[in-house]
């Protein structure tokens, strides 16, 4: 990992100094383009509004153009124009390889202000004519577990050993269709408490799920395909009809697949009975809609060795009136404080949009919060890698410097966010994706526990 040397301590002291209180009319000298996972962007576009003001152009809640000077040598004076493009994205593997090839060929919001229209990245240039690409990357896996998946591998390895930064660990979590909830007993689902946490136009339609799974059960459903009828995972399932489990998965350039198969996966491939989507937003679609398996999204169900998608069929498509079961990262939700807001350990998840369809779902007995995972009671996360191209963004240059200010403000503003954790508010760690998690002390009075 490369030394912030100078630099880093002269960025380190301008994080979260704050930026101007909208975008600078300059011409861009620093162009950092993200690519990457879709569960970074709500921190990325956090990082820039505290960065660089408003943005220049905002085409959705995820894809924005920012704009700002910025003192990047530290003399107290504004020297360089910074341009950030938080761009469309679909997986973590996808922008590796989109930087690793320093490719282009996916959208940002045009940068014109005011703008509300998507452009791709490849029509656009720097201040010297050169074509932009994707120089700044997100992945909730290592590079070196995405190379595995990228056809040809890595043409640049140094660039993400060099580079690689984990400014927060990412967690993840299982949403399944709300229909989940007619098959649940009253003891399963905790009305919301009351309070102001439950957000305004949900109608106080909050409610805790207290239902999941473990790593052997997730194996049965997404792996050998045997698991198929919700009432064969648990007694608290009510007795009645069948309800085929409806796998929703994402396809093997994503870093939350990725990281499946190293969580829970481990030495079992995908099986074919799920539907396999490009994107987190398509999940949550299939979701929503109780999509599984069947002839009406045979197009979308089993994967191929070489990442071909659809035309499989599932052993458990003879189970009736599938109940969806899909895995998304954290960000997409909303955290209910639970009407007490002096325990976060009661803290607990809920769907991220009033007119999404999916309650959250337990892991191995936790609820996802901050702090159950700080603690190492909730395992379902890795640690987000950023990289950037080292050789656009040359050591001790602007752009250099650029990209550091960027990365110490996403660890700035993961202590407040409740969706991810910061490094330093972690009391466990792991040495690899997936790999078992230990405590980094022998005792904390947060966690109570050694």
């Amino acid at each position: 990992m490369r030394k912030a040397g100078i630099v880093g301590l002269m960025i380190a002291a301008l994080a979260g100094s704050g930026g101007a209180l909208a975008f600078d009319n300059c011409t861009p000298t620093v162009n950092i383009v993200y690519a990457g996972s879709t569960a970074v962007n709500p921190s990325i576009i956090q990082a820039g509004n505290d960065l660089y003001g408003a943005p220049l152009s905002n085409c959705s809640t995820t894809i924005q153009t920012f704009r700002a000077l910025r003192d990047l040598d530290g003399n107290g004076s504004k020297e360089s124009c910074v341009q950030l493009y938080v761009s469309n994205n679909l997986g973590s593997c996808e922008g590796v390889q989109a930087l690793d090839r320093a490719v282009g060929g996916f959208n940002v919001c045009t940068p014109t202000a005011g703008s509300t229209t998507q452009v791709s990245v490849n029509t656009l240039h720097d201040e010297l004519g050169a074509t932009l690409f994707a120089n700044y990357a997100g992945s909730d896996v290592g590079a070196d577990v995405c190379e595995k998946v990228i056809s040809g591998g890595l043409t640049r390895s140094d660039v993400f050993t060099d580079t690689e930064t984990r400014p927060f660990a990412i967690p993840f979590a299982f949403i399944a269709n709300r229909n989940i909830e007619s098959i649940l007993p009253s003891r399963d689902k905790t009305p919301f408490a009351g309070g102001a946490s439950c957000p305004a136009g949900y109608g106080g339609d909050c409610p805790r799920v207290e239902f999941g799974f473990t790593k052997d059960q997730l194996k049965g459903i997404f792996g050998n395909n045997n698991v198929c009828d919700w009432r064969s995972l648990s007694p608290e399932i009510l007795p009645g009809s069948a309800h085929m489990i409806g796998g929703v998965m994402r396809q093997r350039l994503s870093g939350t697949r990725n990281l499946f198969n190293q969580e829970m996966l481990e030495t079992l491939g995908a099986g074919q009975g799920s539907l396999f989507e490009s994107g987190t937003g398509a999940v949550i679609t299939a979701v929503n809609g109780n999509q599984a398996c069947s002839p009406t999204f045979r197009s979308l169900c089993g994967e191929s060795a070489a990442g071909v998608v659809g035309g499989q069929v599932s052993p458990c498509e003879a189970v009736p009136s599938p109940i969806s079961l899909g895995m998304v990262g954290t960000d997409q939700f909303v955290i209910i404080d639970n009407n007490t807001p002096a325990d976060p350990f009661d803290d607990y998840a809920v769907r991220g949009k009033v007119a999404d369809n999916y309650d959250v779902l337990e892991y191995q007995g936790q609820q996802y919060n901050k702090a159950n995972l700080r603690c190492g009671h909730y395992e379902y996360w890795s640690f987000e890698r950023i990289y950037f191209d080292e050789n656009y963004m040359a050591p001790g240059s602007f752009r250099e410097a650029a990209a550091l200010e960027l990365n110490n403000q996403l660890a700035a503003d993961a202590v407040l966010n409740p969706n991810v954790v910061a490094i330093n508010q972690l009391f466990v760690s792991r040495a690899r994706d997936g790999s078992p998690i230990f405590p980094t002390g022998p005792f904390n009075a947060f966690c109570n526990e050694p």
